[in-house]
């Protein structure tokens, strides 16, 4: 578990299956919040904030903060992967820069076989190798999709991705990517998009 100072604040979080900020400034709907899927993935503190818990091969190792007017990561913690609820069917792992990112990925691009991950900003040598056992522990034929943003940086980020991806010894994993277009990242794509009525509102393509 976590040796940060700031575990008996993590320990004082709960589970989000609502979340003021995520759904009224992001634009994550609460249905999201309350799938099987992200459970436990997406908490909140006494301050409100979202609070998105890194692992690494221990556990708990910190956790990401995100609120109106404040990102940061714990004092003390340091960054693994946020990383959803995995199921046996999966057959894709989506890789976005942050846990918004990912939430805002999965309200575009809906796929029940997906399980979906992220890093909190730069993806360290650590890092890329808790990518690398990821996975690793994908099913057979699995793809791997590097969701990062469409600046320079996040192309450097999908290369990373891709090393980490070829890491695995594994010829039967796929590497893609996947980037936002007019936009910077999928969470200004999701708050951007027209609002429509769900039952008219048509699925955006995403193939890979």
């Amino acid at each position: 578990m976590c040796g940060c100072a700031e575990q008996p604040r993590y320990g004082r979080t709960r589970t989000a299956f609502n979340h003021p900020y995520l759904e009224t400034e992001r634009g994550i709907p609460e249905a999201l919040l309350q799938t099987d899927r992200f459970a436990g993935r997406i908490r909140i503190d006494g301050r409100r904030n979202a609070v998105f818990p890194h692992i690494d091969g221990q556990g708990l190792c910190g956790y990401e903060i995100k609120s109106y007017d404040f990102t940061g990561f714990s004092p003390g913690g340091t960054k693994g992967l946020w990383i959803s609820r995995e199921q046996p069917s999966d057959n894709r792992l989506v890789i976005c820069e942050c846990a918004i990112d990912a939430l805002s990925h999965a309200v575009l691009f809906p796929e029940e076989r997906s399980r979906y991950g992220s890093f909190a900003g730069q993806i360290s040598p650590t890092q890329r190798e808790w990518i690398r056992a990821t996975a690793a522990r994908l099913p057979l034929k699995s793809t791997i999709v590097a969701a990062t943003d469409s600046d320079k940086e996040g192309g450097k980020l999908a290369d990373v991705i891709r090393e980490a991806v070829e890491l695995t010894g594994r010829d039967d994993l796929a590497h893609v990517v996947h980037r936002p277009i007019g936009f910077k990242d999928w969470n200004d794509q999701l708050r951007n998009r027209p609002m429509r009525s769900s039952s008219s509102r048509p699925r955006e393509p995403f193939v890979a």
